[in-house]
């Protein structure tokens, strides 16, 4: 696809893509949590946050 991209990590897109595929379950980035330490650096200040994911309509 694009030769100038770099795997973060070791990450393979299409890896993921299929394993992802395979278990039926979402992509959740293990650096990345849907946690509040992921969003603020002092704890949050602004209430509940909820986290939301895009979907593929049909």
């Amino acid at each position: 696809m694009f030769t100038s991209v770099k795997a973060f990590e070791g990450q393979q897109y299409s890896t993921l893509k299929r394993q992802c595929l395979q278990s039926g379950l979402l992509f959740e980035d293990p650096r990345f949590p849907a946690t509040d330490d992921s969003l603020f650096y002092l704890g949050n200040r602004i209430g509940r946050v909820v986290w939301k994911r895009p979907r593929v309509s049909g």
